[in-house]
């Protein structure tokens, strides 16, 4: 499976935050005052997950071990 570029991700990660905004500033029902505040959340986790995915992918064990020092 190909790897999505980091970019890519946080830029629909912003567009949904906007729209959110756009969608909480713009309403004065509640039900959809919620429903945008959801959609940003929603946003923020993706943000987040394509963050702790990289940064998975970038972890290598051998360079979080210690060398033993020789006796």
């Amino acid at each position: 499976m190909a790897a999505v570029p980091l970019t890519s991700v946080l830029f629909v990660a912003g567009m949904l935050f906007v729209i959110g905004m756009a969608g909480l500033l713009a309403r004065r029902n509640v039900l959809f005052m919620l429903m945008s505040i959801e959609v940003m959340l929603n946003a923020a986790g993706v943000g987040f997950v394509a963050a702790g995915a990289r940064r998975i992918r970038s972890w290598s064990p051998r360079r979080s071990r210690r060398r033993a020092s020789p006796s």
